[in-house]
């Protein structure tokens, strides 16, 4: 898939989840207004409450194959992006070809160092996320 496509198909995923996501969470969240922040969505801190950011990850698998490979990726710089930010809730939003799963971050499994070449990736550093973890909030 080109970049150009990967970029469409991200973009359309997060207009798609946006409403479970608020139904689960029981928050009204909005794009985040730069275009290069580490998270896709947020929810601003009020005096009572910490803010909330959420980063949508859509992927061209089901849920068996997710529980089959145990953990899905984020990348590092993402949790670099918490731990420099720690007063604040942090979710994983995975929009499977059959479920959407939910993350309520705490602490990543490990790290590893992969790309996808195929569209002219370098190699980075990503996070793993186990799937055990997650919270299936919509069948699709």
């Amino acid at each position: 898939m080109s970049k150009e496509k990967d970029i469409d198909f991200g973009l359309k995923g997060e207009k798609y989840v946006q409403p479970f996501i608020e139904k689960y969470l029981n928050v009204t969240i909005c794009k985040t207004l730069d275009q290069y922040h580490s998270f896709d969505f947020e929810r601003n801190a009020t005096i009572d409450e910490m803010g909330y950011f959420i980063e949508v990850k859509t992927r061209n698998i089901n849920y068996n194959q997710a529980k089959y490979y145990k953990n899905l990726f984020v990348s590092k710089t993402k949790i670099d992006f918490i731990n420099n930010n720690p007063n604040n809730n942090y979710y994983f939003c995975f929009n499977l070809e059959d479920v959407i799963l939910i993350y309520n971050y705490n602490r990543p499994l490990g790290t590893v160092m992969n790309g996808n070449i195929s569209r002219g990736d370098s190699l980075k550093l990503l996070s793993l996320l186990p799937v055990k973890d997650m919270v299936i909030i919509h069948r699709k």
